[in-house]
């Protein structure tokens, strides 16, 4: 802000001039602790999304707290906020910062009308999360070092009437599915399990637990996490330059697949490429 103020003053820079106008008022700092308060929290769920091998376990309580925190705004400010009055005092005394109770009226009703739409729009995102958590049994981290006789076996039956399954039968194929879980795939994680039962070599296991291999493939087809999709925007920008901006989109997608899915650059015969 001090920044700002001098070069509107000092220099007449016309954008700085506005960004003063925007930045020295009541509503600009109160928001921006606001969102001190908010961010922090928002980031680590996001953060959860953008690994390649999201744990689905972990999907349901870090929304819940999530959730359960934005309520908890709306209803009394967050430890920045709460230092709203201190930072127009003194740390930002010397902008002579003014406030009236319109303004701090105004301000409220903001902020209880975005933090009640962050809940809601995380509620709409997912609507389905304690199935994303019982899918989180199939993957082999979560399993117990030790006491895993009944483990699993609640979120087995949750999934069983969302997907209308016999509970029986697939509580009994579950009971198997899990001791071979964790004598045999301890080592692995969610992702190799699932390639792991639905190749040719998998096909014995496949015929033994067939809902087992069914709500594994279901998880494989899940659009949780956003890392691939994150990684294939940030692909296109490095291939489809200012400079190559007349590149055709069959090109694109051809050099985006050699980067995205390809070998890399020290492994690739460029000999035996180029003789071909």
């Amino acid at each position: 802000m001090a920044s700002l103020e001098r070069e509107a003053h000092e220099r007449g820079d016309p954008i700085a001039i506005g960004l003063v106008t925007c930045t020295h008022n009541y509503k600009f700092v109160a928001t921006l602790l606001l969102m001190c308060d908010v961010l922090p929290h928002l980031s680590r769920l996001s953060k959860l999304f953008q690994r390649k091998d999201v744990n689905l376990a972990h999907i349901e309580p870090m929304l819940n707290s999530t959730i359960d925190f934005m309520k908890r705004l709306e209803k009394e400010r967050g430890s920045h906020l709460k230092c709203l009055n201190e930072v127009l005092n003194v740390d930002l005394r010397s902008f002579e910062i003014k406030c009236s109770e319109q303004d701090k009226s105004a301000f409220e009703e903001i902020r209880k009308k975005f933090l009640s739409g962050v809940v809601k729009h995380l509620e709409i995102r997912f609507p389905q999360n304690q199935i994303l958590s019982a899918l989180g049994v199939l993957d082999p981290k979560n399993m117990p070092e030790a006491g895993f006789v009944f483990y699993g076996e609640e979120e087995i039956e949750t999934l069983a009437t969302h997907f209308d399954y016999d509970n029986d039968e697939l509580l009994s194929e579950w009971v198997q599915f899990r001791e071979l879980m964790q004598s045999s795939f301890s080592e692995l994680n969610l992702e190799d399990v699932v390639e792991l039962v639905h190749v040719p070599k998998g096909e014995a296991v496949k015929e033994s637990f067939p809902k087992m291999a069914k709500l594994l493939a279901i998880t494989a087809t899940l659009p949780v996490g956003t890392a691939d999709c994150e990684r294939g925007f940030s692909e296109m920008n490095k291939t489809k330059t200012d400079l190559r901006n007349r590149m055709k989109t069959q090109t694109l997608d051809q050099l985006m697949r050699i980067s995205v899915e390809g070998p890399p650059r020290k492994e690739f015969d460029f000999v035996s490429a180029a003789k071909q």
